[in-house]
């Protein structure tokens, strides 16, 4: 996890998962807290859980068009990681 951590050794950490993860060709379950473009591009897939269910998994490069595709909008400047939350939040929806 990422909480505590400022974001240059936020990203120091991800990009050391990401090398373990290429080097020992292994599956990396992370869960990011606060996460900016730069960490979030490091991702191959990402999973949006709400209540309980899945409402995304596939490609983190393909997550946000498909939910701006369903008619959900982001906010100006909003990261992906940020938007991919803000579906989940009903007070968060714009």
């Amino acid at each position: 996890s990422t909480r505590g951590l400022d974001a240059s050794t936020a990203l120091e950490y991800v990009r050391a998962l990401r090398v373990a993860t290429d080097t020992f060709q292994a599956t990396t379950v992370v869960s990011l807290y606060q996460a900016g473009e730069n960490l979030y591009r490091h991702f191959d897939k990402v999973c949006v859980i709400y209540e309980g269910k899945m409402a995304y998994f596939g490609p983190a490069a393909q997550a946000r068009q498909y939910f701006i595709d369903m008619g959900y909008e982001p906010a100006n400047r909003q990261t992906t990681a940020d938007f991919l939350v803000a579906v989940t939040d009903p007070n968060g929806r714009i």
